[in-house]
């Protein structure tokens, strides 16, 4: 499972790379870390995953009513329990609920109980006949 494998290594997230330099046969990262100061990293391997970054007022698809009613963190939806935004009706998955319910709902990984979740609370939210 890809979660085993990823877990086991230290993930420097919100860190901003700088430089990078080979010596010796070793990579040599500089990098400003979370807290705003430069670190030196030496590794073997680097696997930079730089992603994106969620900003809402740049959904586009949005029109501007819906984007002024979204209440955001950092540019990230706030979201209920349930993955559902302050607009009612409206859901975030995937990265952009990375915020509130973590980093794994960037990957794959995440879309498992991403879409048990969702499907169940939509369900319930559905009338019977």
């Amino acid at each position: 499972m890809v979660k085993d494998r990823v877990e086991r290594l230290p993930l420097l997230l919100g860190w901003t790379p700088r430089s990078i330099e080979l010596r010796n046969g070793r990579v040599y990262l500089r990098v400003a870390a979370g807290d705003g100061e430069d670190r030196e990293l030496a590794t073997d391997h680097i696997i930079a995953a730089t992603g994106y970054k969620v900003d809402l007022a740049k959904l586009a698809f949005l029109n501007e009513g819906v984007r002024a009613q979204l209440q955001s963190f950092e540019g990230f939806p706030v979201l209920s329990g349930d993955f559902q935004s302050s607009v009612a009706g409206l859901y975030f998955v995937g990265h952009a609920s990375n915020l509130q319910f973590g980093p794994a709902m960037r990957h794959v990984l995440g879309t498992r109980y991403t879409a048990r979740h969702l499907a169940g609370h939509l369900a319930k939210s559905i009338p019977k006949r």
